[in-house]
């Protein structure tokens, strides 16, 4: 997440998080954490979203853990519908 984040920042020319410095906000948020197998990896394989390829294993990941909603800076995420994504700035 941080890396994302640091893209959004990078971009707008703000100075970027670091990571040791924001482990505890982190931790904070409602992070549910899944564990990369074959079929999350088989079921990413068969999507066609339009999105980078890394995206596709969340997507999967989520799907077959029946999450909808990710908290992302990623714009390209807004192009899966079965998903819903929050954007860090809009997150309270």
């Amino acid at each position: 997440m941080i890396v994302k984040l640091n893209r959004v920042l990078s971009d707008k020319g703000e100075k970027k998080l670091v990571t040791s410095d924001n482990i505890a906000a982190l931790l904070s948020l409602p992070i549910i954490w899944i564990d990369l197998d074959v079929l999350v990896i088989e079921t990413a394989s068969k999507y066609d979203y339009g999105i980078n390829g890394v995206d596709y294993v969340y997507v999967a990941s989520m799907e077959m853990n029946s999450i909808t909603q990710v908290l992302s800076a990623d714009q390209e995420l807004d192009n899966v519908k079965s998903i819903e994504r929050i954007d860090p700035n809009d997150y309270k």
